[in-house]
């Protein structure tokens, strides 16, 4: 119902969090009653119950202020962990009790207990919106269904709610607490259906199943408490909260009988009193009124829409959050494409819907894939190169190089090559670029039918911008581009992913884990209404957390990947053994560990916002060091004194405009102080360390090339590679006179070495695809790949020759190839890795007939 905002509180300084509600909402609420109503909620002061600060009107929006709560929902942990605790279930269940009585001794009802409206902070329950939904819905007057909104969730609603009875008591709470308790202790909600329709008619006249069915651990009194609780008839629920509560916390309590003729009679008499309700009209009203009931149902019966998870061998399990994820359904939703993680390591696999086995795709691993039109064959991008892969054992074929993200349909491939979109045929000839880098920069297209227009998303550019992905995605703006003639047209919505779903809607993404649709007309290119959220809970996955794992077959199978993930640094020693360093629930990148070994430095980033932080190791104490929101890419010098990074000038941020290079002590004492460099875009860069020159990244975004720069003013600055390939990720050999890097020369990124002073002595170090490379002496390289970490024995003498090649630290880490998302110190022989809670419960959810219940959710568009 509202859009949430994190605000600063100057008054009293301190962090709130401003719930606007959405227009459309005010509007037909009105401000003066909405107001009025929601005093009632203000007075609750509750050790269980987040605050009211203040509500109020402004250019007519609704809004109200609440405490800016450090923490998760009861719904963000289901989703990491599936189940609770059963006496953690307990505890936090009695504490909402508890909170639930106090309010409802001063006669206010909360109406939506649900998972996402109970925070946990610090273990504690905070009940939020207490008593909103009692005021929208008093406000309203009963007009709720010219908002499209629903208040209540299908799954937690009481039997009184879903059949929209006029007067809810304190029970109906009740009745919902005991459904979250439910999905605490089983992991599944009570009822659940393919639609709101089915949950409904289920909580109506089905009685729940007993949660010792699915978790034979639980107390007798807890299942008889829950059993209770969720009575049909409130009248045979507890007469009050506290009584759940005291029954929760007493061995004795025995309840009622949770099968047999009691539950037999319980039905009839709730069957008999829905089909009374049904036969008035009752029952249809209450769908309309909640916003389930179709306004134009169609004719014949409707396809079931079902929802069930993969189940995949441990052999072959979802990949790590963090890495390239790969996941597609094929045209005719036959079968599914999923990256996972092998025996061997990471591999590609493919599983029919038909029957239960994996197959793993043999051949090197892409970075990433696509099935073809054809659902023969795969478009597959290895390294920076297209290659059409066939299914049935053929030889793979070149398309294009350099490209990435293609998208194929009738006849025509789209793809992205250095941030702009080319067009080309199946074959891979009769390129054409759509696009020019100077105007847009673009990513992931999708050829809409017909073959003569497709999507694309408009990503931000600035310093922080890798090849595909972007900070700040949730300003992406969603576009369609001509094919014949490269002209562009915003569709005036905004998003990640864009996704044309033959149901006649555009779906889009969201950086939070959500997908959002709306009708789309195709033969206007026009969006015809409102952005919806259609599914939650959707896997933010890849280096930067901001990929969606989603796909739709053309007959309305959708896939998605479902999880959590947090980019978590950890050391790890050179047998892959992690060791944590505490750090959760924040996202950090850019690792460096101080030479020395005793601190590091972080990079936190937040919707575009970047600020380096320092954590002591001794201490475990996280120091922020920077609070501009524009550093980033930082790096110790040599001695471990100072720490230099690139501040981005906030008036280009999101354009390629100028980056000073600064540094200050490491202890945060004196004023940052500007570095001289040239007058280039600098990206990331890497200390030499006799300490008297830097080689960093310049230039475009996608085209780096590198450069010495001297710390000495009197000094000039040098390029050390100027050619029309990317090269990215430097560092100083130990006797500062090589430079290893990675280019994409090849077509894909591999190692190599040139000589500071003489820079046209050029050698490749690997050929089998490699980056980030890290000197651990004088005559070792250490190079990462998706599964391990390569130490490479050098000779430099007569000429650069490489030794040998040892697999070291094997793992599933987190890197690219333009940002070393790792760090090694050669003193203590750690390495610095992203990993951590990057792999918590991830799964496939396969969704049948979809595109009904997209049609069941969102109105068509009008005809032109």
């Amino acid at each position: 119902m509202a859009t949430v905002y994190l605000a600063h509180d100057i008054k009293h300084e301190r962090k709130v969090a401003i719930k606007v509600l959405k227009p459309e909402l005010a509007a037909v609420l009105g401000a003066e009653r909405f107001v009025v109503e929601i005093k009632t909620t203000a007075s609750l002061q509750h050790p269980h119950i987040l605050p009211l600060f203040d509500s109020g009107e402004t250019d007519g929006l609704l809004y109200y202020v609440m405490p800016f709560i450090e923490g998760e929902t009861i719904r963000e942990k289901l989703n990491r962990e599936t189940q609770f605790g059963v006496d953690e279930a307990v505890r936090i269940a009695r504490e909402v009790a508890d909170a639930l009585d106090y309010a409802h001794r001063r006669g206010v009802i909360h109406r939506d207990i649900k998972p996402e409206n109970i925070l946990l902070h610090d273990g504690r329950a905070l009940v939020m919106d207490f008593g909103i939904a009692l005021a929208v819905s008093a406000a309203a007057g009963g007009r709720m269904t010219e908002t499209g909104l629903s208040l209540g969730t299908p799954h937690y609603m009481s039997p009184e709610q879903a059949t929209a009875e006029k007067e809810i008591t304190p029970r109906s709470d009740i009745y919902s607490l005991g459904a979250v308790l439910y999905e605490m202790l089983t992991g599944n909600a009570p009822h659940t259906g393919a639609s709101a329709q089915q949950i409904i008619m289920k909580i109506i006249t089905e009685p729940p199943e007993p949660v010792t069915k699915y978790r034979k651990s639980v107390p007798a009194n807890v299942a008889a408490s829950v059993s209770k609780a969720l009575e049909k008839l409130p009248a045979d629920r507890f007469e009050n909260a506290k009584l759940f509560g005291e029954a929760l916390a007493n061995p004795a309590f025995v309840g009622v009988e949770t099968t047999g003729i009691s539950t037999a009679r319980a039905v009839r008499r709730t069957v008999s009193r829905t089909m009374f309700i049904a036969t008035t009209g009752a029952l249809s009203a209450a769908l309309l009124a909640v916003g389930l009931w179709s306004a134009q149902r169609p004719k014949g019966p409707t396809p079931v829409v079902g929802r069930f998870t993969l189940e995949l061998p441990d052999s072959a399990q979802p990949a790590r959050a963090s890495q390239v994820w790969v996941l597609a359904i094929s045209p005719d939703g036959s079968e599914i494409l999923y990256r996972g993680l092998g025996r061997k390591g990471p591999a590609l696999f493919r599983r029919r819907l038909s029957d239960l086995s994996v197959t793993e795709l043999p051949g090197p691993l892409p970075n990433g894939a696509t099935y073809a039109e054809d659902g023969r064959s795969l478009l597959a991008i290895d390294g920076n190169t297209i290659w059409r892969v066939s299914l049935t054992g053929g030889a793979r074929t070149r398309l294009a190089s350099p490209g990435n993200a293609p998208s194929e349909r009738d006849g025509v491939i789209v793809f992205v090559r250095d941030g702009a979109l080319v067009r080309m045929n199946p074959a891979g000839g009769d390129q054409k670029q759509l696009t020019n880098l100077d105007s847009l920069r673009a990513n992931t297209p999708e050829v809409l039918p017909g073959g003569k227009w497709a999507l694309f998303a408009r990503a931000p550019r600035g310093p922080n911008t890798e090849a595909g992905t972007a900070d700040g995605t949730e300003g992406r703006e969603i576009l369609a581009v001509r094919l014949s003639d490269g002209s562009t047209k915003s569709l005036g919505i905004k998003g990640i992913q864009p996704h044309y779903a033959p149901s006649g809607h555009i779906v889009v993404g969201s950086p939070e884990g959500v997908l959002f649709a709306a009708p789309f007309d195709l033969s206007s290119m026009t969006v015809r209404g409102s952005l919806l959220p259609v599914q939650e809970g959707v896997l933010l996955a890849g280096r930067n957390l901001s990929g969606l794992p989603f796909s739709l077959s053309d007959n309305g199978i959708f896939v998605y990947a479902q999880g959590t993930a947090t980019l978590t640094p950890s050391i790890v020693d050179r047998t892959g053994q992690e060791h944590s360093l505490g750090l959760t629930g924040t996202r950090y990148d850019h690792p460096r560990i101080a030479p020395a070994g005793d601190r590091i430095l972080l990079e936190e980033s937040s919707k575009g916002s970047t600020d380096i932080y320092i954590l002591n190791r001794g201490t475990g104490q996280v120091t922020r060091l920077t609070h501009d929101g524009i550093s980033h890419s930082a790096e110790w010098t040599p001695d471990g004194s100072r720490v230099v990074w690139l501040r981005t000038d906030p008036k280009v941020r999101y354009a390629f405009g100028r980056t000073t290079l600064v540094w200050q002590r490491a202890d945060g004492t004196g004023a940052a102080e500007q570095i001289q460099t040239p007058d280039v875009e600098l990206h990331r860069f890497v200390f030499a360390p006799n300490g008297r020159f830097i080689v960093a990244a310049i230039g475009p975004a996608v085209k780096h090339d590198l450069m010495v720069i001297p710390l000495d003013a009197s000094e000039k600055a040098r390029q050390l590679t100027n050619t029309p390939f990317d090269e990215v990720g430097p560092s100083v050999s130990p006797d500062n006179k090589w430079v290893a890097y990675a280019s994409n020369e090849t077509g894909r990124y591999e190692v190599w070495m040139a000589s500071i002073d003489h820079p046209e002595t050029r050698v490749q170090i690997t050929t089998d695809g490699a980056n980030s490379p890290v000197w651990r002496d004088e005559k070792t390289l250490i190079v990462g790949r998706s599964t391990s970490f390569v130490a490479t024995t050098l000779s430099l003498s007569p000429r650069v020759e490489v030794v040998r090649r040892d697999s070291i630290a094997k793992m599933f880490w987190s890197g690219g190839s333009r940002d070393r998302g790792y760090d090694f110190n050669s003193k203590t022989n750690e390495f610095l890795v992203l990993t951590g809670g990057a792999q918590q419960q991830n799964r496939i959810v396969v969704v049948t007939n979809w595109f009904e219940e997209l049609k069941a959710r969102i109105s068509q568009p009008t005809k032109p």
